[in-house]
């Protein structure tokens, strides 16, 4: 089913932009604290503009809904995945919680099929960029603007405990 669910996202897509963006700072959960500015974001508007303009679809994974409703309102080639945001390792309570979930899953796996993705500070992004074969082009959000990295180098980048132990 999982599988399904995420061809059904991609679908007769032939070129794939990915962004995962961690907001962080959330008011639902405690001790999360804030990792993106709202002002960054404007380094990762303007290069997926680019790439929709170059026959891309657009894909956004996020933890703030301001954001995805700010890229549905940009991008005309917009896919999702339905659902409430939740976050798997904050122990989420209340409606949606299963949908949420599933989206969480769904939006994992398909970062891991971008052929462009563009990262911010979370372990949820990292981890997709380590299974994403695909991507040609990783993209790492700084203070300042979005650079080019690797899978290899994404820590350099992000350093600290974004990861959970195993």
């Amino acid at each position: 089913m999982i599988t399904k669910a995420v061809n059904k996202v991609v679908q007769n897509v032939t070129k794939l932009a990915c962004a995962h963006i961690r907001m962080g700072g959330s008011a639902t959960i405690r001790g999360d604290d804030k990792r993106t500015d709202e002002k960054q974001l404007i380094h990762i508007w303007n290069a997926l503009q680019t790439m929709e303009a170059s026959n891309y679809s657009i894909f956004i994974a996020t933890d703030a809904e301001f954001v995805r409703k700010r890229a549905k309102s940009l991008f005309k080639h917009m896919l999702e995945t339905e659902g409430r945001i939740v976050h798997i390792d904050w122990g989420a309570k209340g409606a949606g919680l299963v949908g949420g979930y599933w989206k969480v899953v769904v939006d994992f796996l398909v970062l891991a099929k971008c052929d462009i993705l563009v990262l911010t500070s979370s372990g949820f992004g990292i981890m997709s960029s380590y299974l994403n074969t695909n991507a040609s082009h990783l993209y790492c959000l700084t203070s300042h603007a979005l650079v080019p990295c690797s899978r290899y180098t994404v820590n350099d980048f992000y350093p600290g405990p974004l990861l959970a132990p195993f």
